[in-house]
């Protein structure tokens, strides 16, 4: 069976949450929630699976955008917002 690596770029894309992390910092964004890092990470899980599918909580979003202004971070309200797969 041949495995399927996906490019960082592509899987960030499908996971804004993974993208999130990556310019926030795991820690500072768990700091930002008022959630442990392992609750952060689990967003990237399956909804079948106890997380958000890679979304991030619309609860944190404006938080969010709020601290990479604040912070000079290159995240915009797009980057937290899923696009369908084609």
């Amino acid at each position: 069976m041949r495995q399927i690596v996906q490019d960082s770029n592509e899987d960030e894309a499908l996971f804004p949450s993974r993208k999130v992390r990556r310019i926030v910092g795991s820690m500072a964004l768990a700091q930002l929630c008022g959630r442990g890092e392992a609750a952060i990470r689990k967003w990237d899980r399956r909804k079948s699976k106890g997380g958000t599918g890679g979304l991030v909580p619309a609860e944190f979003q404006a938080r969010i955008l709020a601290y990479a202004e604040e912070n000079g971070l290159p995240l915009t309200a797009r980057d937290l917002i899923a696009e369908p797969v084609p």
